[in-house]
């Protein structure tokens, strides 16, 4: 006869301890700062689209950004995981990796109750933001240089 296996139930898992406040400056460095691929595919090869895409979220970012920035400052754990999980959604359709990285760890802190933990993320969001900004400039930037116009 074959011994049957014993039934275990796996052990309750607590509630995780706030994490302790790290001086976050950066996410991993192999996460880049804007996936124009995933964007690109998400919109089913539209190049236009991308480009419009891009200028709303160009808009809209900022304000949701300064949103978080003022709440970070105060103890609404809930608004400010609100605002940091809109601005993961938001990077993370646009394919924005590295800024829905931080993003989620500011809203992961803030659910924790941990708001200090989530305030010690804001020099890594600006600083993505910062990265992320520049690459998409970059990409709305005509892209032939050398053409010059006659007067």
């Amino acid at each position: 006869p074959v011994a049957k296996p014993k039934k275990t139930s796996a052990p309750k898992q607590k509630k995780s301890a706030p994490h302790a406040p790290v001086a976050a400056t950066s996410v991993a460095p192999e996460q880049q700062a804007w996936n124009r691929g995933l964007l690109l595919e998400r919109l089913m090869g539209d190049e236009e689209l991308v480009m419009e895409v891009l200028q709303d979220f160009l808009s809209e970012l900022p304000r949701e950004l300064r949103k978080l920035g003022d709440v970070l400052s105060s103890d609404d754990l809930p608004l400010m995981e609100r605002h940091a999980h809109s601005i993961k959604g938001m990077s993370a359709c646009t394919g924005a990796e590295a800024l829905a990285s931080v993003a989620f760890k500011i809203e992961e802190r803030a659910r924790e109750e941990d708001a200090e933990g989530a305030r010690s993320f804001l020099p890594a969001l600006k600083k993505e933001w910062k990265r992320l900004k520049t690459e998409l400039e970059e990409e709305r930037a005509p892209r032939n240089h050398s053409r010059r116009t006659r007067t």
